[in-house]
């Protein structure tokens, strides 16, 4: 599995595995332990995620292409979902860690290394989505 790193405006440093395939992007977490801290997995071509199967809630952050913070839902808890219309990647934390790492609506995460997107180079995102999936510019 890939791996990157990313890193928001505070310097934190997220480790990231790389969800690529059609199964790791729909397994995610699931039947996994809980994540370090600055632990997580980034999902690609992903705009919703759900917790059904999950025994311990976890922060989604959604990001554009370019890897801006679109949404950050913290603590979804099993048996829930959570999504955003406009994303591209879906990060995967463990509980209370997108605040830890400063993590925040509107932000750019920075990649260390890397990755082939999905919709060819970056793409710049004003749209942020509100925490009820609507979409506001």
């Amino acid at each position: 599995m890939t791996r990157v790193v990313l890193v928001p405006s505070t310097g934190a440093r997220i480790n990231c595995l790389v969800a690529r395939s059609l199964w790791l992007r729909t397994r995610g977490l699931l039947g996994r332990p809980h994540l370090p801290p600055r632990m997580g997995m980034l999902i690609e071509r992903c705009s919703s995620v759900h917790t059904v199967g999950m025994t311990y809630p976890i922060d989604v952050v959604f990001l554009a292409g370019d890897f801006r913070v679109l949404r950050v839902v913290s603590g979804l808890r099993p048996l829930r979902a959570a999504w955003c219309p406009h994303a591209s990647y879906t990060l995967e934390l463990g509980e209370s860690q997108a605040a830890a790492a400063g993590i925040m609506v509107g932000e750019l995460l920075r990649p260390l290394t890397t990755l082939h997107h999905v919709h060819g180079a970056p793409r710049p995102s004003r749209a942020v989505c509100e925490p009820r999936g609507g979409l506001t510019a």
